[in-house]
């Protein structure tokens, strides 16, 4: 019990410590477009129109323009092989970043064939568990079974894919009943759902 609140406490501050940076960074970079704009603004007398909410606005309009650009860089060829080297990389470090991954992946409805880890239902030994494929070839597939609620990893196995039924679920399905003690994956076996 004592293990879990430590890493439940844990993995909260390891949260807050991302969005406090993620913050810190998004003001920094406000501040400092502010300064650019401000200038412009005045010189075409734009700041005289609603006041301090046009250089607001034309400022996080510049950040929003910077975004798209370093995205659309981003997806060219060179640079789109040393991303995924990258996001290879940091994945490897921090396994955890796979759960933030797939689920911007699937809010962005980007290619589920891009994710590196897949949610499913294995059925092992006549039960259902939560786990999902971490690699998988033809005739072998490793799974990474889970706790519940927190999606923890909890074991490693290693099987072949004709021994196992995998039934594939969205990740935001996979947290969702997860979240709710398994409430929800029932719905999503065949031969529950019909009874």
């Amino acid at each position: 019990m004592n293990h879990r609140l430590g890493k439940i406490f844990a993995m909260g501050i390891l949260i807050t410590t991302v969005l406090a940076i993620i913050a810190f960074i998004l003001i920094k970079l406000y501040t400092m477009v502010e300064k650019l704009v401000r200038p412009v603004a005045q010189f075409f007398r734009m700041d005289t129109i609603f006041g301090e909410i046009t250089i607001i606005f034309f400022a996080i309009l510049t950040i929003l323009i910077l975004v798209f650009v370093l995205g659309f860089i981003s997806m060219l060829p060179s640079v789109f092989r040393y991303k995924n080297k990258m996001e290879n990389w940091l994945l490897e470090i921090y396994p955890s970043l796979n759960y933030f991954k797939m689920w911007a992946d699937e809010k962005l409805k980007m290619d589920s064939e891009r994710t590196n880890w897949k949610p499913v239902l294995a059925l092992i030994d006549d039960q259902y568990w939560p786990a999902f494929i971490v690699e998988e070839n033809e005739e072998w597939v490793t799974l990474s079974v889970l706790y519940i609620p927190d999606s923890s990893p909890m074991e490693l196995l290693i099987a072949r894919k004709n021994s196992l039924q995998l039934i594939p679920m969205t990740m935001s399905q996979m947290l969702h009943n997860n979240r709710r003690y398994g409430k929800g994956h029932l719905s999503l076996i065949p031969s529950a759902s019909k009874k």
